[in-house]
């Protein structure tokens, strides 16, 4: 019940923000609550089925080139442009489950990030519909408070939705295809149809965020919209606060963001290097997550009970000497 007061407390604090506070402080807490709607969303695949994808970068630039490309080259409405760009970074997430989720391991790792790359060129080398390197310019508008708004609600629908995915019986195939893979298939269950399940749910919150993104900045380039740091902020945030978990995403994205701007404002030229220096000894020394460290931590071990048994030898016992 307490923690459930705190968390309308700190959501009703989040509403507010914008009547009190700086273009940079909302934009700030914009870009966090977008960050923490990927990391969530990444987690709900890799988290939960346990297959590493270093390619979720591709959804969200597929859906702002989408989105960009019908809106500046054909004249699209912005809700049924960000409606097709949604479906297409959908699509492409069965897509790549289809032809990546039979193989494992590292295998897997590098598939999706080369498909990633492999986008990305296509989209430098067709100019004449994508600008190329030089990217798209959007029709300009303000949208930093809708932006803001409409983030906080995509990380609170997406953590909801984490939630009730982990507590179902879809939940229950992807962690029993994480926890051993050819059993969970000797069990019956269709694992190939799960994982393309689990790409297809990420891939749906992932295209939303990128849609979002591009009607914020107003242009986009493929340097941007498919930077791989995209995909190291989503892949560090979950396995920093916890994967698998639902608070652990959430709680790493606001730690190392935070941690990222202050080191970026403190140590503009050398942030990189601190900051890749700091997060291989904290994955080091805590393997499961802050989150899992923390309720380690906190948690209240009950004394054991013992009971003391006093025997009274009777008169006929025989003591030994």
């Amino acid at each position: 019940m307490l923690k459930m007061t705190l968390i309308w407390i700190l959501f009703g604090i989040m509403l507010a923000l914008p009547n009190f506070s700086s273009g940079y402080v909302l934009s700030f807490f914009s870009l966090m609550f977008m960050y923490a709607t990927l990391a969530q969303s990444w987690n709900i695949m890799s988290g939960l089925t346990g297959y590493w994808s270093n390619g979720h970068h591709a959804f969200f630039g597929i859906a702002a080139y989408t989105l960009a490309i019908l809106i500046v080259k054909f004249n699209y409405d912005v809700t049924y442009a960000f409606l097709f760009a949604i479906f297409s970074s959908t699509v492409l997430a069965v897509i790549i489950g289809a032809l990546l989720l039979r193989i494992r391991g590292p295998y897997f790792v590098i598939g999706t990030l080369v498909i990633a790359e492999m986008i990305k060129v296509v989209i430098i080398s067709q100019e004449w519909l994508t600008g190329g390197g030089n990217g798209l310019l959007l029709p300009p508008r303000y949208f930093l408070f809708e932006f803001y708004y409409l983030m906080l609600t995509m990380v609170l629908l997406v953590s909801i939705a984490a939630y009730k995915i982990k507590n179902s019986k879809l939940g229950y195939a992807f962690l029993a295809i994480k926890d051993d893979e050819d059993a969970a298939e000797a069990m019956g269950i269709n694992v190939t149809k799960y994982k393309i399940v689990a790409f297809l749910i990420s891939g749906f919150f992932t295209g939303i965020c990128g849609c979002m993104w591009a009607l914020y900045v107003n242009f986009i380039d493929p340097y941007s919209a498919f930077d791989p740091t995209l995909q190291l902020i989503m892949a560090v945030s979950a396995a920093f606060g916890g994967l698998g978990t639902i608070i652990g995403p959430l709680l790493g994205t606001i730690i190392y963001v935070s941690l990222l701007e202050l080191l970026w404002v403190s140590f503009p030229y050398f942030y990189f290097i601190i900051l890749g220096l700091s997060l291989a000894i904290i994955i080091r020394f805590l393997p499961q997550g802050v989150l899992n460290y923390i309720t380690t931590r906190l948690r209240v071990k009950k004394p054991e009970v013992t009971r003391n048994v006093w025997y009274k030898p009777d008169s006929n016992s025989r003591q030994l000497s």
